[in-house]
């Protein structure tokens, strides 16, 4: 296989993996300021996400909420 299908191979792949789950939709922080930020207005649900801060928040980021 050469270059071209290949890449292109990889490309759908790509794409086939961060188009998953985008139907269980977003968890939007309830602030227009966040949630502008962000793609589609929130976090997308059924994702990982990590967050981390500055300070006494980045000790205790771990926390559960």
């Amino acid at each position: 296989m050469t270059s071209a299908p290949r890449l292109a191979a990889l490309r759908a792949r790509v794409a086939a993996l961060e188009s998953s789950g985008s139907a269980l939709g977003v968890l939007p922080f309830g602030d227009a300021r966040v949630d502008g930020c962000l793609a589609g207005g929130g976090l997308p649900l059924g994702r990982w996400h990590e967050l981390g801060g500055e300070g006494m928040e980045a000790e205790t980021a771990a926390a559960p909420a």
